[in-house]
């Protein structure tokens, strides 16, 4: 984005020194944005993670609002946390109780609405696409199998004006948003993504990956493959994707599948260990 013309800010409602945050999204070409630049005063502090969401947003509003102002092009990385223990927001938003994660969950979706609505009030608004996605469901973390219905998350991108409404029901990953926004924008760029622009992904070449701890997960199809320490392999058929009801299969039927999951894990590994995913060792947007 930097390259294309933006400029680039990370948004946080707590301290970005917070497992090392500022530090990685400084170095990635960032201007950082986090608790330190909001005024005490106006401080609702949710939870230990973070400050209330709407405050949060106010800031990304006054960031965005400051870029404009000098005629800057904007991409802001928003991350909000407020929505964890003990699940507390300010009164008066939403009809629920204040500590609960029900009421933690409404007031997020109050606090999205509400940036929205006074986003749509600026002149930048018509030119703007806003994406909002989760990192995961309550209870991803922890468990011992993979349960793929913990790791089915929402993504909306909405632009009024620019974007004709839509869904997309096929499979695909967190890590395809990139390109596949970048696509949709029209934006040339070179890249060391691994996620793939889901409009240029051919019928049936879908995949996903989920994890925890160490498992990793490779879903293509209706197929999940779990890799484990010391060489485990196991191999389902997802029957239910609501309940993840699996069947295990017979692994040494699908040494194809098994092959694709090592090779992605595998060479996501080698890249990273080698040096070849720095700005020097770029794709360009078609794969290559």
């Amino acid at each position: 984005m930097n390259d294309a013309g933006y400029r680039s800010d990370f948004v946080y409602g707590d301290y970005g020194y917070f497992d090392n945050m500022n530090e990685f999204f400084r170095s990635n070409g960032y201007e950082i944005h986090d608790r330190t630049d909001i005024p005490e005063e106006e401080i609702f502090s949710a939870t230990v993670w973070s400050v209330a969401d709407e405050i949060l947003f106010s800031q990304v509003l006054k960031t965005i609002d400051e870029r404009h102002a000098k005629n800057e092009k904007f991409f802001e990385l928003v991350m909000t946390t407020s929505n964890h223990r003990p699940y507390t927001f300010p009164e008066g938003r939403v009809s629920a109780p204040q500590v609960g994660r029900e009421g933690a969950c409404r007031y997020s979706d109050w606090a999205i609405g509400d940036f929205l609505a006074r986003a749509a009030e600026r002149d930048w608004f018509r030119n703007t696409v806003f994406v909002i996605v989760a990192d995961h469901q309550a209870n991803s973390a922890g468990h011992t199998s993979l349960p793929v219905h913990r790791y089915h998350i929402p993504c909306l991108v909405y632009a009024p004006g620019l974007i004709v409404p839509g869904e997309c029901r096929r499979l695909i990953s967190q890590m395809d948003l990139p390109p596949t926004l970048l696509g949709m924008l029209g934006i040339s760029y070179d890249s060391t993504f691994m996620g793939r622009d889901i409009a240029r992904v051919s019928a049936g070449d879908e995949c996903a990956f989920i994890s925890t701890y160490q498992l990793l997960g490779y879903i293509t199809g209706d197929r999940l493959v779990v890799l484990s320490p010391r060489r485990n392999v196991d191999v389902y058929r997802i029957d239910d994707w609501r309940t993840s009801e699996y069947t295990r299969l017979d692994g040494d039927a699908d040494g194809a599948l098994i092959g694709e999951a090592v090779m992605w894990y595998q060479g996501a590994s080698f890249l990273y260990r080698s040096g070849m995913l720095g700005r020097d060792r770029t794709q360009n947007a078609d794969g290559r």
